[in-house]
C-alpha cells in the first residue's frame, strides 16, 4: 500500500528567552555554563520583557511568514531565580490576551507548589531537566556551593510536592538528556518516569553538538529497539490495556521536525533573546564562548527583527545541512549542530562531521523507531475521531457464532466508529484464525492504513491470528 505523505507541521515562530546569566547548579555539560557569572550578574527587566512582547505582538512578519503559533521559552541560567520577573512577565502576556505558547525550562530545584500552581493556572508548561535515574543525573548535574548535596533528591523532592497527583502531574514535563554513554539507560529513563513516576509529559533529548561514532550508533540502536520492544509489549494476549494506551499517548524521544530547503519562512525558526536585549538566530550564538559578537545580531528591543538578517544567517547553514545531512529530522537537531561548531570556531571539517553524525544518528532513529511512529500517528488519529473510544472496549453485541471472514470497504466518508464496531464484532467471536478483507477507494488508504494498524493490534491483544488481504479500487487488485 502506498503511504500517503506525512503532514508538514506548521511552521512556528520560537523565542528562547534567557533572562538571567545567574544559576545555582554547575552542571559540568551545560550548554549555557559559558553565560554563568554570579558575580557580574545580569538579566532582563520587566520593561524589557514588556517592550519584546509588544514588538512580537505588532510584527505583521510573524504572523505572515510563520502559520504556526508563537512559542516562548523562559531560561537561563535558571530563571526561577528571576520568579518576580517572570510572573510580570507572563501577567502581561495574559493580559494583553495573547494566544502564546508558553514554557519555562528550569532545573527544578527552586520549584515550590505554590509557583508551579501558579504557572499551571497561567498556562506555563513546566519543563525540568532531570537526566534519569540518580546515579546518572548526578554524574553531571551538581549544586555549584554544596556539592555534597544530590540535585536528583533535590528535585525528587519538589516533583513530589508540586505534583502530588496523577492528574497534577498531566502538567509536569520531564526534559532528559543523554549523550553516547548515558544511552543505554534510554528504555530504563523511560519506564521510571512513565511507569513509577507517572510522568505523562517525558521529552528526551540527545546531545546535539558532539560526533557519535560507529560504538555509539550501535549503543543507540539498541536502546532504541529495547525502547520500542517495550511499548509494544503490553500488546501481548491479555496485557494491560491501560498500558496499551500510555504507549501511544506520546513517543518520549523529543524530535526535531523541520524543512530546512525552502528557507526559513518555511521552518520553524527559534531565535534567541539575551539579556542584553539582542535577538541572535539560535539560542547556540548566545551560550558558547565568546560572548556573542555583534555580527550575529538579527534585532534588539529597540529596532524589532530584522528578517533579512536571519535570511542572511540562513543561507549557509542550509546549504551546508543540504550537503552533509540527509537524514534532517529526528532526535538531533542540525541547525544546533551547525550553529555551535560556527560560534566556536570549529574548523569547516569538523562542523561536517558534526552534520554527517547528526545524520547517522537520525537514521538509526528512523530505522528502529520509525515503525513504531507510525504506529503512534495512526492511532493518535483513530482516539480522535468521534464514538471510537478506548483500545479495549468489547463489541456491545456479541457474535451469534464463528466469524471467519469479513470484508470492509473503506471510503473516504467512511466512519472510523463504525469500522471498528465491525471489526471488533469480528474479532471478538469465537474461533482463532480470521481473514479480513479490506477495500480502499484511493483516496482513503490513509485511512484503511488506519483500520489496519487497529485489526492487527486488536487481533494480537486478543490472541487471535489474522490474515490481511487488500483490494484496491477501480480494477479489484489483491
Amino acid at each position: 500500500m502506498k503511504r500517503p505523505a506525512s503532514p508538514v507541521p506548521r511552521p512556528a515562530f520560537e523565542v528562547e528567552v534567557f533572562l538571567t546569566n545567574r544559576c545555582n547548579l554547575a552542571c559540568s555539560y551545560c550548554s549555557s555554563r559559558h553565560l554563568r557569572d554570579d558575580s557580574a550578574a545580569r538579566k532582563l527587566t520587566p520593561e524589557q520583557l514588556e517592550r519584546f512582547v509588544d514588538l512580537l505582538a505588532s510584527d505583521r512578519a510573524i504572523r505572515t511568514e510563520f502559520s504556526g503559533p508563537v512559542r516562548l521559552e523562559f531560561a537561563g541560567g535558571e530563571p526561577l531565580m528571576e520568579y518576580s520577573t517572570l510572573k510580570r512577565a507572563v501577567e502581561y502576556i495574559r493580559g494583553r490576551g495573547l494566544d502564546f505558547e508558553l514554557a519555562i525550562a528550569t532545573n527544578g530545584t527552586l520549584l515550590t507548589p505554590e509557583r508551579a500552581d501558579w504557572l499551571t493556572a497561567n498556562g506555563v508548561d513546566i519543563r525540568i531537566s532531570l537526566d534519569g535515574l540518580k546515579a546518572v543525573n548526578d554524574r553531571h548535574r551538581v549544586f555549584a556551593h554544596d556539592r555534597g548535596r544530590s540535585v536528583f533528591d533535590a528535585v525528587m523532592k519538589n516533583i513530589a510536592a508540586c505534583f502530588p497527583t496523577e492528574r497534577h502531574r498531566a502538567y509536569c514535563n520531564i526534559s532528559p538528556t543523554l549523550d553516547p554513554g548515558t544511552i543505554p539507560t534510554l528504555p530504563d529513563t523511560i519506564r521510571f518516569f512513565r511507569r513509577e513516576m507517572g510522568v505523562r509529559k517525558l521529552r528526551i533529548g540527545l546531545e546535539a553538538f558532539g560526533e557519535w561514532d560507529a560504538a555509539d550508533l550501535r549503543r543507540l540502536r539498541l536502546a532504541l529497539r529495547r525502547s520500542v520492544r517495550g511499548f509494544l509489549a503490553p500488546l501481548a494476549p491479555g496485557g494491560d490495556p491501560g498500558e496499551i494506551e500510555a504507549a501511544f499517548a506520546d513517543f518520549p524521544v523529543r524530535q526535531d521536525i523541520r524543512c530546512y530547503r525552502e528557507g526559513p519562512e518555511q521552518a520553524t525558526v527559534t531565535l534567541a533573546l539575551l539579556y542584553d536585549g539582542c535577538f541572535y538566530p539560535s539560542p547556540d550564538f548566545v551560550v558558547a564562548p565568546p560572548p556573542p559578537e555583534e555580527k550575529y545580531r538579527v534585532g534588539d528591543l529597540e529596532s524589532g527583527i530584522d528578517f533579512a538578517a536571519v535570511r542572511r544567517a540562513f543561507a549557509p547553514m542550509l546549504r551546508a545541512i543540504d550537503r552533509k545531512c540527509r537524514f534532517r529530522s529526528g532526535p538531533r537537531s542540525p541547525v544546533e549542530g551547525y550553529y555551535w561548531g560556527l560560534v566556536n570556531r570549529y574548523p569547516r571539517g569538523r562542523i561536517e562531521r558534526i552534520l554527517e553524525s547528526t545524520s547517522e544518528v537520525n537514521r538509526v532513529f528512523r530505522e528502529e523507531a520509525g515503525g513504531f511512529l507510525r504506529l503512534h500517528r495512526l492511532y493518535a488519529g483513530l482516539s480522535r475521531e468521534p464514538g471510537f473510544g478506548d483500545f479495549s472496549h468489547a463489541p456491545k453485541h456479541s457474535a451469534g457464532g464463528e466469524v471467519r471472514r469479513l470484508r470492509l470497504e473503506v471510503g473516504e466518508g467512511a466512519s472510523l466508529a463504525r469500522l471498528r464496531g465491525e471489526v471488533d464484532h469480528f474479532l471478538y467471536s469465537p474461533g482463532g484464525r480470521k481473514t479480513l478483507v479490506l477495500g480502499s477507494a484511493g483516496a482513503a488508504e490513509e485511512k484503511t492504513e488506519a483500520v489496519l494498524m487497529y485489526s492487527a493490534m486488536k487481533a494480537a491483544w486478543l490472541g487471535k491470528k489474522l490474515r490481511v488481504e487488500l483490494e484496491h479500487f477501480p480494477g479489484r487488485t489483491r
